[in-house]
């Protein structure tokens, strides 16, 4: 029984076409070797058998060696080559990815301008355009968060808008819903945050969130001031980017 398991065994090998072929060449010049020492072995004779034995295979021995050199060497091109392949490669499958990413954000970043430039009726008005979150650590046991918000004003005459914004994150702690201003994630220096601009503004900070707090979602709502002041609210999942 052994030996029909044995005899069913199989194995698999992995592929190589380069180092077979510097296999197949060293195996190759072992066996000339041995054909050349076999043939001074039986053309010498009597009491020259054993010299020229001797002679023979240090011959194909010297032989033997520089070619194993020369094929070892060849061996290590071919498995630097395939090094190389890989790490090129990957190296251009990153680029590609880069280059990706930039077209991305340029296209974003054209059709936030022709937005600006060119609104349509639905665009009008104050707006609160982008809030990214970025994850940067943790500081004193709670979670460090860098955020950046984006206002913009869409109409066809750009005067000065001015107003309050204000933000709120909105999660749970131990099993019961709670709503956290940014004073109570931050230090600004004045609160809420006070806008002017024509076009656009952007506010920039951190935010330190208590260690047993989950996030869920964040409130923006700005107020316009003036004769024709209005407010506008949105609300963003809390979707963190890696920063």
């Amino acid at each position: 029984m052994n030996s029909m398991r044995n005899s069913r065994r199989m194995v698999v090998v992995e592929r190589r076409p380069g180092l077979n072929a510097v296999l197949w060449c060293a195996g190759a010049l072992v066996i000339a070797g041995a054909s050349y020492a076999g043939w001074q072995l039986a053309r010498m004779g009597g009491g020259g058998i054993a010299v020229a034995t001797h002679e023979s295979l240090q011959d194909a021995h010297a032989a033997l060696q520089e070619r194993t050199v020369a094929l070892e060497r060849q061996l290590a091109d071919i498995e630097l080559g395939r090094v190389i392949d890989v790490d090129a490669t990957e190296q251009l499958r990153q680029t590609i990815k880069e280059m990706g990413d930039q077209r991305a954000e340029i296209e974003e970043e054209v059709r936030f301008y022709r937005r600006l430039m060119a609104p349509s009726e639905a665009q009008r008005g104050l707006r609160v355009e982008k809030l990214d979150l970025i994850a940067s650590g943790e500081r004193g046991g709670r979670v460090t968060i860098e955020y950046r918000l984006l206002l913009t004003q869409v109409v066809d005459r750009h005067e000065f808008i001015r107003g309050q914004v204000n933000l709120d994150v909105i999660g749970s702690a131990r099993g019961a819903q709670q709503v956290l201003s940014l004073t109570d994630l931050s230090e600004p220096e004045a609160y809420p945050l006070e806008f002017r601009f024509r076009y656009f503004q952007d506010f920039a900070g951190t935010l330190e969130l208590p260690a047993d707090f989950e996030a869920e979602r964040v409130v923006v709502t700005a107020v316009s001031s003036g004769r024709r002041g209005k407010q506008i609210q949105r609300t963003f999942s809390w979707n963190l980017q890696r920063g």
